[in-house]
C-alpha cells in the first residue's frame, strides 16, 4: 500500500488516501484531536476577497475542481474546501466560524446519490449565512472525481 495524507485545516485529523490501485483499502482517517467544529481541508482560490467557497465530499473532488478549473471559476474563488463526508450544514457553519466569511456563494460539487431536496433543506436551515446556493453534478460518473467531468448545475 502506498498512501499520501493530508492534514486537516485545524489540525485535528489526517486523512490518508491510498494510491496503489491493487489494494482495497482506499483511504484511512487518523483522528488527532476532537474539534469544537467540523475539521475540513481547504485548497486555496485565486481570490482571498471573494464570499465564493467551493464544497465537496471528498479531497480529490476538489484537487480535480482546483487544478483543472472545470467550472471556470477559480478566479473568483475564495477557497475550496472538503468536508471529508456529506455534513455540508456543519461545514458551512465551520467556515463562518474560522474565517469570518458571511452571506456566503456555496458551490457545492455533490456526489449524485445526494438529492436537490437535500439541498434545498440545507439552504433553507443556512439561509442566515448562505446568499447563493449553486449545486452541481457530474453528467456521467458517481462525483468530481471521476472522469470524464461534464458538470450539470443547478441553483436552489
Amino acid at each position: 500500500a502506498n498512501f499520501i495524507g493530508f492534514l486537516t485545516e485545524n489540525k485535528t485529523k489526517v486523512m490518508f488516501r491510498n494510491i496503489d490501485d491493487s489494494h482495497t483499502m482506499r483511504f484511512f482517517k487518523l483522528q488527532i484531536t476532537y474539534p469544537k467544529f467540523l475539521d475540513y481541508y481547504k485548497l486555496p482560490g485565486n481570490n482571498p476577497k471573494s464570499n465564493t467557497v467551493v464544497l465537496a465530499e471528498g479531497i480529490f473532488d476538489i484537487f480535480s475542481a482546483y487544478i483543472f478549473d472545470h467550472l471556470n471559476i477559480k478566479q473568483h474563488v475564495n477557497f475550496y474546501a472538503s468536508c471529508l463526508s456529506s455534513k455540508y450544514s456543519s461545514l458551512i457553519q465551520s467556515i463562518v466560524y474560522d474565517h469570518q466569511l458571511f452571506q456566503v456563494d456555496v458551490i457545492i460539487l455533490s456526489d449524485r446519490g445526494i438529492t436537490p431536496e437535500y439541498y434545498k433543506k440545507l439552504k433553507l436551515f443556512n439561509q442566515h449565512i448562505i446568499r447563493n446556493l449553486s449545486i452541481y453534478y457530474n453528467k456521467y460518473k458517481k462525483d468530481f472525481n471521476e472522469t470524464p467531468i461534464d458538470p450539470e448545475k443547478i441553483v436552489i
